[in-house]
């Protein structure tokens, strides 16, 4: 739980509050959904715990300022209690609801930011995998070439070996980077 969102629910709450005490229009029954989304809001965007800090302050400023009598946490009447108890099970119901839809979405995006990872790493070896083709690709053509053909002469004997040689080479700068690739990852 984070304190200071938990404060500032409850800030948000008491200006809630102000603002529907200053209205004169407004009944209980709109101050209780008023409050409710509010609660909806405050557990979609901060998490359970914070609202349900704003739905135990919203429940007590519901009673004090809009059941009769109005000014006293008292309840003279039987149906506002079940409408108070009505109001706190239901916003501690949302406010459950709606955490576990961030918690869920949260899950989603984790799992596709996975999906992504891995899909990078599958483009990522099969671009290594090219790469190291190609040059054993001229190594082994060069050396079949050198095996089969009995008429070369020197300088084409030397023009494959420098070729197998640059191509050993470049295996070897790509194997270079592949375990320096690896040791970032690890």
């Amino acid at each position: 739980m984070n304190v200071l969102r938990s404060v500032a629910a409850l800030v948000l709450i008491g200006a809630l509050t102000a603002v529907l005490r200053i209205s004169t229009a407004i009944n209980p029954a709109t101050a209780g959904f008023v409050y409710l989304i509010t609660i909806l809001l405050i557990a979609a965007r901060w998490g359970l715990s914070e609202a349900l800090v704003a739905s135990i302050a919203a429940t007590l400023s519901f009673n004090y300022f809009f059941f009769p009598p109005v000014g006293t946490l008292h309840i003279e009447d039987p149906e506002n209690w079940i409408s108070l108890a009505a109001f706190l099970v239901t916003s501690l119901v949302a406010s459950q609801l709606s955490e576990m839809a961030r918690r869920n979405q949260d899950r989603a995006m984790k799992a596709e930011s996975e999906r992504q990872s891995e899909q990078f790493k599958s483009t990522l070896v099969d671009a290594v995998a090219h790469e190291f083709k190609t040059p054993l690709t001229s190594i082994k053509a060069a050396t079949s070439t050198i095996l089969c053909s009995d008429g070369l002469t020197t300088e084409q004997q030397r023009e494959l070996f420098a070729i197998i040689d640059q191509e050993a080479d470049r295996l070897t700068s790509l194997t270079r980077e592949a375990l320096h690739l690896a040791r970032a990852e690890a």
